[in-house]
Formats: C-alpha cells, structure tokens, sequence
C-alpha cells in the first residue's frame, strides 16, 4: 500500500483507498487464471497498470468471476528488440472492475506475458 487514490468515485467517509500492486512474471499461456481472490460484497476495481510479451503478440482477457464476463481486452504487441512497458490507463469512461463479491481473473491468448496491475477494493 504505496499510495492513494483520491477519486470521488471511490470515497469512503471522507476517505481515500490504499491502492495495492499485484505483478505476475510470467503471466502463462492459460484460461481461467485467477489473479486477484474475491472479498466478500467489494468489488475489485483496476486504477491502472502495465503489459509487455515475451515475444509474439497476445491478447489478455480480463474476466468479472471464474469464466464470467469479459470486462476488458488488453492487446499485447510483439516484442522482438526490448520489452517495453504498455502502460494502460484507466479513465472514468473506462472502468475494469469485478461485480460485488466476484475474483478478477484473466486469459492469456498466445505467449507468456508481464503484467503489473493497480487495484483498489470497496464497496459499491
């Protein structure tokens, strides 16, 4: 818990959410990968984060629940040279967050990727 954030959306009596960090080196080829466990009646809600392949282009799927929904795609450029970070961002128009109660859990399309998210919990 290295920082807060202070958006309006997410105020809690007068409050602002710790935002914590999760990193997944390597995030393998695989369905149905649980990244971050439910909490009871709180949502989980992505602030922002990072993604680079270790090769081939991928696309990760961002999943509301075991095998639930789609909530976001995430399309992961080739990387023949460097890695370089693609950094995404998340605006009010663009939320990534899990229905009350439910995990946040991804699919990996085609090659082993890095991704770093920033994630809150509350609740709605």
């Amino acid at each position: 818990m290295s920082s807060y954030f202070p958006g309006k959306r997410f105020e809690q009596n007068g409050g602002s959410f710790p935002i914590y960090t999760l990193t997944v080196n390597p995030l393998a080829v695989a369905g149905n990968t649980l990244l971050i466990a439910a909490v009871t009646a709180k949502k989980i809600s992505i602030v922002g984060g990072s993604v680079f392949s270790n090769g081939a282009a991928t696309i990760l799927s961002i999943r509301d629940g075991s095998a639930g929904t789609v909530i976001k795609y995430l399309q992961v450029p080739a990387n023949t040279v460097a890695q370089p970070n693609i950094p995404f961002l998340i605006t009010p128009d663009d939320v990534i967050e899990t229905s009350a109660g439910s995990g946040l859990y991804i699919d990996n399309s085609a090659i082993a990727a890095i991704l770093s998210i920033n994630y809150i919990v509350y609740t709605s």
